[in-house]
């Protein structure tokens, strides 16, 4: 029986959070005794802190692959023939300019592939 009791009490449980996340509003007593449907505060929107950041890692990636493969006076030379394009292009060259921390990460990739690529160790 008291098998069975527990097993029910998990049932009313499930049902009943489930039932929270899908009704939108709560009820409310009055002093007089007269619940009230009372709404959930409005969704707040918050920064997207982690997508920028995310997108800042992209970035700098694909910039220091891109210099790590062109190597860096190649990649200058890609970056001036893009300036001269449409105003996007400009707009592209500009977010993929070479800066210290794509030139850093770029030497860290040629470090790791020259010493993968030795045969000594």
């Amino acid at each position: 029986m008291n098998d069975q009791y527990d097993t029910f009490q998990e049932r009313v449980g499930r049902i009943n959070r489930t039932h929270k996340r899908k009704v939108p509003y709560t009820f409310t007593v009055r002093p007089d005794g007269l619940m009230v449907p009372r709404t959930r505060s409005r969704l707040r929107f918050y920064f997207p802190w982690r997508a920028i950041l995310a997108g800042f890692f992209v970035v700098v990636a694909v910039k220091a692959f891109m210099i790590y493969y062109l190597t860096p006076p190649g990649y200058e030379t890609r970056m001036t023939e893009v300036l001269t394009g449409s105003a996007y292009a400009e707009a592209a060259a500009t977010i993929l300019a070479p800066d210290p921390v794509s030139l850093w990460v770029a030497s860290q990739i040629g470090g790791l592939v020259a010493w993968a690529s030795d045969p000594e160790i």
